[in-house]
């Protein structure tokens, strides 16, 4: 009896080890089809980036404004060294580098194609984090009040909360916005190029007529704020317009944050935003703050003044090294992203003010043209980062052996 006890034991011994490693065999060989499957799509995206920036340099082609019809050839040395340093991907590089030598006059291989830094946001920063972060009802998480335009209200999920995060109703709001003469409404995520921003005068009834209306009827998140009173310098650039900001690029990767590009977003005359799509311009800046000479518009169009008529050349950006100082200090509180586009404004007293972030679609055209090779001093580090930060390294399954 002992001996049948003990051979059923061992066999079910057996056969519990037999399921633990047919269960891991299927685990294993889940996850490969999954970093296979994952790997698959980040590849169809690149491919689909690739051809859509192709595009966009054919539309520039088209347009002309960069003299692409009259592009500098790529020397045999270039080509060679494009070849040597890329690989099998050096036909993916060539158009870019040959790209960016026509509009800046420079060829540099470490010019970042559009499709490749599509790839560097997906590898430094985490997906799953960026909806909440980027969220401009959000920035309290990360941004101190002194560094962040007014909050008067905002509503998310459909609840609608004054400057204090305490649950308001609709007609709290609208006898709250009866305090100011005029404000800003933005639309919380998921724009860009000034879209879905307003400027609200409360002695305009169609004005009333709108924001009231988005109070009554809550359909997406918003906040509302108080207009920034800029920097006279930066006002000045468009005749006292609306805000004209710095995007700042930023980078934290080994345990070293710093500034990578900036360039400044000047409105149209008379606009009440800085987007270069609609009518602005933009132009590189320096880390001491100097204004290149050139400037863009949004096909990159060159211009020398700016919307008021002032030469950019000599052009310094007031309180720059507060902004510096700002952004590399504020970067480590977003511990999950590592690559951020800021866009700020300055005070009238100096202070840096966060419009809002940008963590996907930073412009790596609107930096590299102006001011060149956008990884600067930190390539190899960057590159040598990314290829052990791959996006798909981030879904990969941990198992026990």
């Amino acid at each position: 009896m002992i001996v049948e006890a003990n051979e059923v034991l061992s066999q079910c011994v057996i056969l519990i080890i037999l399921i633990r490693r047919a269960s891991y065999s299927i685990i294993v060989l889940i996850r490969k089809q999954a970093y296979n499957f994952v790997g698959y799509i980040f590849s169809q995206r690149f491919k689909r980036e690739k051809l859509q920036n192709l595009n966009r340099i054919s539309r520039y082609v088209e347009n002309d404004p960069l003299n692409i019809n009259s592009a500098c050839n790529l020397t045999k040395k270039e080509i060679s060294l494009i070849k040597s340093t890329f690989g099998r991907e050096s036909r993916e590089y060539e158009p870019w580098l040959r790209f960016y030598k026509t509009a800046t006059g420079i060829f540099n291989p470490e010019f970042i194609p559009c499709w490749q830094y599509a790839y560097m946001e997906l590898s430094l920063n985490k997906r799953r984090y960026e909806g909440f972060v980027q969220h401009k009802c959000n920035l309290r998480y990360f941004i101190g009040e002194e560094n962040r335009p007014t909050t008067i209200l905002y509503a998310m999920d459909g609840v609608l909360y004054d400057r204090t995060d305490k649950i308001i109703t609709p007609s709290m709001a609208i006898k709250k916005l009866g305090d100011y003469d005029e404000m800003v409404f933005k639309v919380a995520s998921n724009t860009g190029g000034g879209k879905d921003v307003k400027k609200i005068t409360m002695t305009e009834k169609s004005d009333v007529d709108f924001i009231a209306s988005k109070i009554n009827k809550i359909d997406q998140d918003f906040i509302v704020q108080e207009i920034i009173k800029q920097d006279s310098t930066l006002a000045a650039l468009n005749d006292g317009g609306g805000c004209n900001t710095l995007r700042v690029l930023t980078i934290n990767i080994n345990n070293k944050c710093s500034v990578l590009s900036m360039f400044l977003k000047i409105g149209a005359k008379g606009s009440f935003t800085d987007n270069v799509c609609g009518g602005g311009m933009l132009c590189g800046v320096d880390i001491l703050g100097n204004v290149k000479e050139v400037g863009y518009t949004h096909d990159y169009t060159r211009t020398y003044t700016t919307p008021a008529g002032l030469p950019l050349g000599g052009l310094k950006i007031s309180h720059i090294d507060e902004v510096v100082r700002f952004v590399t200090e504020a970067h480590k509180s977003f511990q999950q992203m590592h690559l951020i586009g800021w866009d700020i404004a300055i005070s009238q007293d100096g202070r840096p003010v966060v419009i809002e972030i940008n963590l996907d679609s930073a412009e790596i055209l609107a930096h590299q043209i102006p001011n060149g090779p956008v990884l600067g001093s930190r390539y190899d580090e960057v590159m040598e980062y990314l290829s052990q930060n791959t996006p798909t390294k981030f879904i990969k399954i941990k198992l026990k052996q």
